[in-house]
């Protein structure tokens, strides 16, 4: 329910204007990194639900943020399911072949 409430905030955030005049997408990109940096403070807190969740709603803000599957990876590898991590970077790493910071972790 609160992921939810985070997307429909993200949309209350949008007016008629932004769409005109292409601002749509820096909003989202914005929120998403926005979502990215609490998501990455829930991590350094060991709160490893509220930081998936996070990722999580980073991704519905921009699907293309690479940073959010890697924090997914990082969550489900800090709560010790490897596999589940790794799926993650290699998702990375499909669409960014190079991608330095999913390679280190995939390693």
């Amino acid at each position: 329910m609160g992921l939810l409430l985070m997307v429909l905030g993200l949309f209350a955030l949008m007016t008629p204007a932004s769409y005109a005049s292409g601002g749509t997408a820096k909003r989202f990109q914005s929120a998403s990194q926005n979502l990215i940096d609490a998501g990455v403070a829930a991590m350094k807190a060991e709160n490893f639900d509220a930081a998936q969740k996070k990722f999580e709603a980073a991704l519905i803000a921009d699907p293309a943020n690479m940073m959010a599957l890697i924090g997914l990876g990082d969550v489900y590898r800090a709560m010790g399911d490897r596999r589940a991590g790794m799926d993650y970077y290699r998702r990375v790493l499909d669409i960014e072949p190079y991608n330095l910071a999913a390679i280190k972790r995939k390693a």
